[in-house]
C-alpha cells in the first residue's frame, strides 16, 4: 500500500490554490489502497469519488510539487503532495492532470528602491576606485 506524507485540508468546498490556506492545513499520512484513500481519519472509497484533479504547481526547489483535489458527493478534500513518479502514472482512479503556469508577481516597491540604493552605492564606489586609479 502506497504512503505519502503530506498536507491536508479536509471538508474545503473551493479550490485550494497555493497559497494562505495551507498555513492552517495538517500533517497527515495518505494511504492509498486497492478499493480507497485513507488520511488521518477521513477514509474516500473510489466509487465515492465523483471527479478527481491533480494540479502540478512549480516550486524554487528542484521537485515537482501537486495537489491532488478529491470531490464526493458529500465534500471535497485536497492534498498537497510531492509529485512523484505514482502519481504520474496510472492511479486506481479516474484523474485529470493540469500543470500550473509560475506566476510573476511584479516586485515589490520597497525591493525596486533598495535596488535603486545598491545601484548607485555600486555606481559611486566604482566612480571613486576609478578616479583614486587613474589620478
Amino acid at each position: 500500500m502506497p504512503r505519502f506524507l503530506c498536507k491536508a485540508i479536509f471538508d474545503c468546498p473551493t479550490t485550494a490554490n497555493v497559497g494562505p490556506e495551507w498555513m492552517t492545513s495538517k500533517r497527515c499520512l495518505l494511504k492509498v489502497s486497492d478499493r480507497d484513500l485513507m488520511a488521518g481519519r477521513v477514509t474516500v472509497p473510489f466509487e465515492m469519488v465523483r471527479r478527481a484533479h491533480i494540479r502540478i504547481v512549480p516550486s524554487a526547489s528542484p521537485v515537482l510539487l501537486c495537489i491532488l483535489t478529491i470531490e464526493t458527493h458529500e465534500t471535497t478534500h485536497h492534498f498537497g503532495l510531492t509529485y512523484s513518479r505514482f502519481w504520474r502514472g496510472d492511479l486506481p482512479f479516474e484523474v485529470t492532470r493540469e500543470k500550473v503556469a509560475r506566476e510573476n508577481p511584479p516586485p515589490h516597491p520597497v525591493a525596486v528602491a533598495r535596488a535603486r540604493k545598491i545601484v548607485f552605492v555600486v555606481t559611486v564606489i566604482n566612480a571613486i576606485v576609478v578616479w583614486w586609479l587613474f589620478s
